[in-house]
């Protein structure tokens, strides 16, 4: 896979298939936080929750599902 910021979030290639994905910036903090910070799905619940004012329940929720659309896409594996 390859990143490249963009404006809105973040491109996603996925070189095997040669498809993009875009990120939002929301969905592009939540990568990096898992990914390129070595963080937990717990911490980055925490930086939704205090950068967005959401609920936890919410915004573990959202970080699950981002997860398991990456995964089954086949851009990320689980731990």
């Amino acid at each position: 896979m390859v990143t490249a910021p963009v404006d809105d979030g973040l491109t996603l290639l996925d070189k095997r298939r040669g498809v993009l994905y875009h990120l939002n910036h929301t969905g592009a903090l939540v990568l990096a936080t898992l990914i390129d910070d070595g963080g937990t799905v717990e911490s980055a619940v925490t930086i939704l929750v205090d950068r967005y004012g959401i609920g936890e329940d919410q915004a573990r929720t959202d970080v699950i599902a981002l997860i398991e659309n990456l995964r089954v896409r086949g851009l990320v594996t689980s731990r």
